[in-house]
C-alpha cells in the first residue's frame, strides 16, 4: 500500500482506521509544565481539589491545547516526511 494519497481519496478512508499509533500518558505532571509553559496556572487545570467543585468533578481539566499538541508527535509513525 503507497504512503501517499491525494484528496481525492481521502473519501475512502472515512470510518478505517489508519495509522494507529501507541498511547500517551498525560498526567498532572504534564499538564503542570504545560502550565508553565503557557503561563495558564489557571485552578481547574492545576488544582484537584478546588476542580471538583466545578461540574467537571474530582479531577483537574486538561487543557484543550495540550491535546491538540499531541496529534503531532502521534503522528510521527504515520505520516511519511
Amino acid at each position: 500500500m503507497s504512503n501517499f494519497i491525494n484528496a481525492s481519496q481521502l473519501q475512502d478512508y472515512v470510518g478505517k482506521e489508519v495509522g494507529l499509533t501507541d498511547w500517551i500518558e498525560v498526567d498532572q505532571e504534564r499538564i503542570n509544565q504545560f502550565a508553565d509553559a503557557t503561563g495558564d496556572h489557571q485552578y481547574i487545570h492545576l488544582d484537584a481539589e478546588r476542580a471538583a467543585q466545578t461540574p467537571f468533578g474530582t479531577t483537574a481539566v486538561i487543557y484543550s491545547w495540550v491535546m491538540r499538541d499531541r496529534r503531532t508527535p502521534c503522528s510521527f509513525p504515520t505520516v511519511a516526511m
